[in-house]
């Protein structure tokens, strides 16, 4: 299945262009997207372990299974105030 990302904060500019398009097994859930990205982009792995996943304005739990065609957003923690 396809899925789209859409990453915020130092993501935004960490993940390459072509990172923003996922292809998965379908059933796939957010931990299973996190390990993709993780495996893919290494040096991301420490920001990456403390990502949450949004869909449609509501965070997702770790088992929760992605659907085709949606759009995620990866929101890695930030600092400041």
């Amino acid at each position: 299945m396809k899925i789209m990302l859409k990453p915020f904060a130092m993501l935004r500019e960490s993940l390459p262009p072509e990172a923003k398009n996922q292809e998965l097994e379908a059933g796939s859930t957010v931990t299973d997207l996190l390990a993709k990205l993780q495996h893919n982009h290494p040096t991301l792995k420490p920001v990456l372990q403390c990502t949450r996943v949004a869909y449609r304005d509501t965070y997702l739990v770790a088992d929760e299974v992605l659907e085709e065609g949606g759009e995620y957003a990866l929101i890695p923690p930030v600092s400041g105030g």
